[in-house]
């Protein structure tokens, strides 16, 4: 997938429910979020144009140092 220039590259949603973030935006936008990396709870985000971002599942080690759940993107 093509981007614009000064327009996102890639999403990432940290949750502290990775299997309920997925069948949320499945069913609601149609996205197709896959199942977990082996080596760490982070699954792709396929939108049917390629993948375009990740889910991370959000540690308690990220919540106590201040992480809270949210979308990121990069530029």
């Amino acid at each position: 997938m093509t981007n614009l220039h000064g327009t996102p590259i890639w999403y990432e949603l940290h949750s502290a429910d990775p299997p309920a973030s997925k069948a949320f935006y499945d069913h609601v936008i149609g996205w197709r979020i896959g199942e977990p990396a082996p080596d760490m709870d982070y699954r792709m985000i396929e939108t049917g144009h390629g993948l375009v971002g990740g889910v991370m599942r959000l540690m308690p080690e990220m919540a106590a140092g201040g992480a809270k759940p949210g979308w990121l993107f990069y530029i």
